[in-house]
């Protein structure tokens, strides 16, 4: 990646109830040159988990932009009561099952065949490294992904998540 490809547009704040601002914000976001957007199966927010994945489909579509001249980076792993039937608690869950899940939910969302950059949000700390990588790295076999990355995880928990497969990218909080 180069230039703004490298600067993400977080499309946390995407958001159904402002949809034409949403829609709008995309818009400037692409004048201004960029063209790496940054979302999670969570965004905007537990209740509305998934909302911002949609309406970063539709802006895209609604701007008339080629999907291969975009960077579509998502993430999950970050579960709320909000997000799953049965779940009574915020957890996180990096299991194979439930990445596979959230990696196909998000490209229905956005209505794609890929995505360029897919991470893996928070450590969760009950599943084995190997059995995230082993599902990512299947995943990228499929073509459902292309890069993995990873957020919010330490150096440690990075070198042991590198020990079965590649990781392409680094997300750190700075706010």
């Amino acid at each position: 990646m180069s230039g703004l490809e490298q600067i993400a547009f977080g499309c946390m704040g995407l958001h159904p109830e402002k949809r034409q601002i949403s829609l709008e914000a995309v818009g400037k976001a692409l004048e201004l040159g960029f063209r790496h957007f940054d979302n999670a199966d969570l965004y905007p927010g537990p209740a509305l988990s998934g909302s911002s994945e949609k309406l970063l489909g539709e802006a895209l579509r609604v701007h008339g932009v080629p999907r291969e001249s975009v960077v579509i980076a998502s993430k999950c792993g970050i579960v709320f009561p909000q997000m799953r039937e049965g779940q009574r608690f915020k957890a996180y869950d990096s299991s194979a099952g439930y990445v596979r899940s959230a990696v196909e939910a998000s490209l229905r969302r956005m209505d794609c065949d890929y995505l360029d950059l897919f991470y893996i949000h928070r450590i969760d700390y009950l599943t084995a490294p190997q059995e995230v990588a082993g599902e990512l790295e299947a995943l990228r076999a499929e073509g459902k992904i292309r890069q993995i990355g990873l957020s919010n995880h330490d150096v440690g928990q990075v070198r042991a998540f590198a020990r079965h497969a590649t990781v392409d990218a680094l997300q750190v909080e700075i706010s």
